[in-house]
């Protein structure tokens, strides 16, 4: 197998890996965020669900880092700022950096637009800070810096081995234990770690090299042992075009307050504790849930209900029929049924290999409560919108059966929207 087969099959297994961490930390997250809601301010037991959490918070970085890994579809690309990247992550990294290290950020304000995705770069930002902070144990400095760098031919290009051109330079400097120069020809390396076993998995500089290499940038490493060391971003600036700050499509929005609602939903989800959590979740906010383990059982629960379904939340991989034909499958059948997706896989779908309809909705895992409230309840505004541009005569407001997988189609029933 040569090493391109090899880092494809690594990506496809880290990938299979963060999806089902992520489900799991659905459920860790969830529940750790129902009992602090429940246990006293003044409860000892605080303390140890704060840890928890945290830690579920740092294991979804991790899954992201393994997701990320085994992407094999293109970011999506945009003139962004990023000095308005900087100054979005800065509260975030204060978080995952903690109280012995000091974060400092130097920014141009002259520094011009690149082209790339903005999330990626957050998540380089991410894992050059986390790796800064590590070579740092007792504590220390971290310092991000932007600048414009304009490279000719001659001296300046051969400092960084950077062909001609003009950059915006993303700097992350620490004041850490430094590296000695066989190991800094190694940082980039999948896997390499000189970290303790357990301590770290050696993906994070490797994502961050092909996130820049993938922009049509390039990484550059400075050290020395005793010295720190300065990992340096340079990404090719677009001239002409003003920049702004684009969020990323798997960044999820800041949910408005949870709302309640009277509305059906059909939850299906293999994963009996997912399924469970997010059952209890909407049952407490006033909805009645119905719930699936699978595409078949929730075909055979439309079929022998009564009661009229407003909103499917299926998970994308399921067992036999996956979500995103069940969701086709209803769309033709039920037409005022709407649906939220969700999944431990980027909201890309890359991994699930399905195409959604344009403007489906999506809720990553691992999500808080308050995230799939905001979701649902946003995706249930949608309904009244979308019922007036289809016609009565044409889609009926219910059915009483459903076909079965196999089954024939309805005669003439349009195809209507899933969002």
């Amino acid at each position: 197998m040569c090493d391109t087969q090899a880092l494809e099959a690594m990506g496809r297994l880290a990938g299979g890996i963060a999806h089902d961490l992520n489900s799991l930390l659905t459920v860790i997250t969830g529940c750790c965020d129902r009992l602090l809601a429940a246990v006293p301010a003044e409860s000892p037991l605080r303390g140890d669900l704060d840890m928890v959490r945290q830690s579920g918070e740092r294991a979804a970085v991790l899954t992201r880092q393994l997701l990320d890994f085994g992407r094999r579809g293109e970011p999506e690309r945009r003139p962004i700022d990023l000095n308005a990247v900087v100054r979005d992550a800065t509260r975030m990294l204060e978080c995952l950096l903690g109280q012995r290290t000091a974060l400092v950020t130097v920014l141009d304000p002259a520094l011009g637009a690149v082209e790339a995705d903005a999330g990626q770069i957050e998540l380089v930002l991410m894992n050059l800070a986390i790796n800064a902070r590590d070579a740092m144990p007792d504590g220390g400095t971290i310092t991000v810096e932007t600048s414009n760098l304009d490279v000719h031919a001659g001296a300046n290009a051969a400092s960084h081995g950077l062909g001609p051109g003009r950059y915006a330079q993303v700097a992350v400097h620490d004041t850490g234990h430094g590296m000695d120069e066989a190991t800094a020809a190694r940082v980039f390396e999948p896997f390499f770690t000189t970290k303790a076993p357990g301590s770290g998995t050696g993906l994070g500089l490797s994502i961050v090299d092909r996130i820049v290499t993938r922009a049509g940038g390039q990484v550059a490493v400075e050290s020395q042992p005793g010295h720190g060391t300065s990992m340096r971003v340079f990404l090719p600036r677009m001239e002409g075009i003003a920049s702004r700050p684009v969020a990323s499509p798997d960044v999820q929005p800041v949910p408005a307050p949870v709302t309640t609602g009277r509305e059906t939903v059909l939850v299906v989800e293999d994963e009996e504790f997912v399924r469970e959590l997010v059952r209890d979740f909407l049952r407490a906010d006033g909805y009645v849930v119905l719930e699936a383990a699978s595409a078949e059982h929730a075909l055979g629960l439309l079929a022998d209900s009564r009661q009229p379904i407003d909103l499917l939340i299926t998970d994308v991989v399921l067992p036999g029929m996956n979500g995103a034909a069940l969701a086709e499958h209803l769309s033709r059948r039920v037409p005022h049924v709407l649906t939220l997706f969700m999944s431990g896989y980027p909201g890309d779908s890359m991994f699930a290999g399905e195409t959604f309809q344009p403007g489906a909705a999506f809720l990553s895992k691992p999500f808080t409560r308050q995230g799939l409230a905001g979701k649902v309840r946003e995706v249930l505004a949608t309904r009244g919108t979308i019922q007036g541009a289809v016609r009565r005569a044409d889609c009926p407001a219910r059915v009483s059966a459903v076909h079965p997988p196999d089954g024939p189609p309805a005669t003439g029933a349009p195809r209507c929207l899933t969002i």
